[in-house]
């Protein structure tokens, strides 16, 4: 059989997702230039697809354990080096990522803190110089059209699918479905952490993230990703539209089922900010503007009306009463605690303290569980092994310098995402620039408010496809060239 022949079913199964409008290119044609960049597209596009996964080691080194998405960040970062070399030209975001690269260092300068340990600030700076890379790879795409759909639909795609398999989990652990108990497989990195709330029984869903906070910020990753297809018309077709709306539905109804203040801050965002963006879009087409909105009112509407939904609305009814009622005061006893605001209040009060006994340096990356208290209560010693706010925990780990650089790499977003919409301001898919890049970089700050994943590479790639989708079509401008 040709080879031509044997691609056939493959692109008639993707013309289904993606419609019939124009040829579906393959997969190594979609980025512009070499096989270099068609490599480096297609591992970034596996970075994404295997993010949801980080709970599923394939295997350890000294210790540690690397999941796929891992490995394919790597693989990704290692190739970028390599189109650096070919293109001889470094973007613009090379100098802060020097920059970023170089401040954690400068905890190596003695006198080194107390409770330096250097194997835990090497496997940390190793993981930060693997998100960096990811993160400048993203700067050296070139992206026209058809790549900046596959970016977007695969994410999105894949993130209806993951909450599909949440609400799979709140249906079904009373069950005793598959993959609702403690473990999915055997070869998982840690047993599901189901969370009741109170007395209501209510199970919050985990998916495959374990933790219902961090499934509710990928999962609005993948609502801007979908909402920027909705608006930017980039699916064709029935069954196309069909599966849209599915996944933009699973999205939305599991990040309510969390019952996770954190989620519900990121959906805010992130429907917000995309809305807002699109408000020429709504003018100049009100009916198909109030048919989304609708259609998805009466979704959560019937949702909440279902035993699951009534569960769901329960739970959140009680986290918030136990909310009201936590104190946050640092004498309060353990009998008064009742919800994690405490903890995180607590952990706020320790951050901050490192950040005045180190103000400049910082403890060191990785070391933030060394400075953990050793009395006290349980939930108080707890509350302080790892850190729950990433703008704080980067200022106590690097100083008060790193927390500005973090910065600056979103402002770099900002400014490539002004550079591009000047340079294709016609372009079809500018709706990606309009609406899905402002509202990832908004969501990535918001993020960082109530998590501490400034390391981790689940946070740095959607800001990563923030910046690939904000690229001007043409060549972005260098800051260095360099002959071979």
């Amino acid at each position: 059989m040709a080879p031509e022949s044997r691609m056939a079913p493959a692109r008639g199964a993707v013309r289904a997702v993606f419609g019939r409008a124009e040829p579906v290119p393959s997969v190594t044609a979609l980025a512009r230039g070499g096989p270099a960049e068609s490599i480096a597209f297609a591992l970034f596009l596996c970075v994404g697809l295997f993010l949801p996964f980080y709970a599923f080691p394939v295997f350890s080194v000294g210790g540690k354990s690397f999941d796929l998405a891992t490995i394919f960040a790597g693989c990704f970062a290692a190739v970028s080096f390599i189109v650096l070399g070919l293109r001889r030209r470094a973007p613009a975001a090379g100098g802060l990522v020097l920059l970023a690269a170089a401040v954690p260092l400068l905890v190596l300068i003695e006198p080194r803190p107390s409770r330096f340990d250097a194997s835990r600030f090497a496997s940390s700076f190793g993981h930060w110089l693997l998100v960096l890379s990811v993160f400048f790879g993203a700067s050296l795409l070139r992206l026209d059209r058809s790549s900046r759909r596959w970016v977007v639909a695969a994410n999105g795609l894949a993130g209806g699918a993951v909450a599909a398999f949440g609400l799979y989990q709140a249906v079904g652990h009373r069950a005793g479905w598959p993959g609702t108990g403690r473990l999915l497989v055997s070869s998982q990195r840690e047993p599901l952490r189901f969370l009741q709330i109170g007395t209501s029984g209510y199970l919050r869903p985990t998916s495959v993230f374990l933790e219902p906070a961090w499934l509710g910020g990928y999962l609005a990753f993948a609502l801007a990703a979908l909402l920027g297809l909705v608006f930017a018309r980039a699916l064709q077709g029935r069954i196309s539209r069909a599966i849209l709306v599915a996944a933009l539905a699973a999205v939305l109804l599991c990040i309510l089922a969390t019952v996770s203040w954190g989620a519900y801050a990121d959906l805010t965002v992130v429907l917000a900010v995309s809305l807002w963006s699109l408000r020429e879009r709504f003018r100049a087409r009100p009916r198909v503007a109030a048919a989304v909105a609708a259609a998805l009112a009466v979704i959560v509407v019937v949702a909440a009306l279902s035993p699951p939904g009534r569960g769901a609305t329960s739970a959140a009814l009680q986290r918030w009463r136990r909310l009201l009622e936590t104190p946050v005061s640092a004498n309060a006893s353990a009998h008064e605690v009742a919800d994690s605001s405490w903890m995180r209040s607590e952990n706020l009060r320790h951050t901050i303290e490192l950040i005045r006994d180190h103000p400049w340096r910082g403890v060191g990356l990785g070391q933030f569980g060394q400075y953990a208290r050793t009395s006290g209560i349980f939930i108080s010693m707890a509350s302080t092994r790892d850190p729950w706010c990433g703008w704080l925990a980067i200022a106590a780990e690097s100083g008060l310098l790193a927390p500005l650089v973090l910065a600056g790499l979103l402002l770099a977003v900002l400014v490539r995402r002004s550079a591009g919409r000047t340079a294709g301001r016609n372009a079809s898919d500018d709706t990606f620039r309009r609406a899905t890049v402002p509202a990832l970089l908004l969501l990535a700050a918001v993020q960082q408010v109530h998590t501490g994943s400034y390391i981790d590479l689940w946070w740095w790639y959607p800001l990563s496809v923030s910046l690939a989708l904000s690229a001007p079509p043409e060549e972005p401008p260098a800051i260095l060239s360099f002959s071979p």
